[in-house]
């Protein structure tokens, strides 16, 4: 170039000076439903029994046999519903356990008084497949009750509450035993946090 006169530089310019034109390829990606289903429920029946004896014999033992109580439960995996990897096997999970027209009645008087039994259980769930089985895990806090109450004027009688708070972690797993058959087991351990009436004052 001669002297004083300028060089104006364009992006077909091979000079390493030229300015050059660079477009970034955006990444999309795009999710598939799991194939599995989002909502699990049940419903069935359990069977249960309690009983509470003393070791100071001037208070009255408890025992009240085998009875039914109905379960219910639901997980639900929100992120299920529009991916399936990780993250869409990790669920929410409830779950509640009643009695119904339980009532308890002394040996002496005879007196029928109105009883409640329940069970209330809020978690996460998550699973992992292996091969065509899975293994399950679960953390949650839950509540269960027993309790007593009076007969209309008749106070209860000297049987204590038990209403109890808990933080329950399970690990298990589900195993496919042919196309139509599967069985499950589960073990976890329940961390008390809270017995309520039968651990007072009152009673001990």
């Amino acid at each position: 170039d001669e002297p004083g006169q300028e060089r104006s530089l364009d992006d077909d310019d091979d000079s390493p000076f030229a300015k050059k034109k660079v477009t970034a390829a955006k990444r999309t990606v795009v999710h598939t439903p799991s194939k599995e289903p989002p909502l699990l429920a049940h419903a069935g029946l359990r069977f249960f029994t309690r009983s509470l004896t003393y070791d100071n014999a001037a208070l009255p033992s408890y025992d009240l046999g085998v009875v039914p109580s109905f379960d219910l439960g639901a997980i639900w995996y929100p992120l299920a519903h529009t991916r399936d990897d990780l993250v869409s096997r990790l669920g929410v999970s409830a779950q509640v356990q009643f009695a119904v027209g339980l009532t308890t009645t002394t040996p002496q008087g005879g007196v029928e008084f109105p009883t409640s039994a329940n069970e209330f259980l809020f978690g996460v769930h998550a699973w992992h497949p292996i091969k065509k089985h899975r293994v399950t895990a679960d953390l949650g806090y839950g509540l269960e009750s027993f309790k007593i109450s009076p007969s209309g004027t008749t106070p209860k009688p000297l049987f204590p509450d038990v209403s109890y708070g808990f933080v329950r972690i399970a690990a298990g797993g589900e195993f496919v035993l042919t196309p139509k058959v599967s069985a499950s087991a589960q073990i976890g351990y329940r961390l008390v946090l809270d017995a309520g009436e039968i651990a007072s004052a009152t009673y001990y």
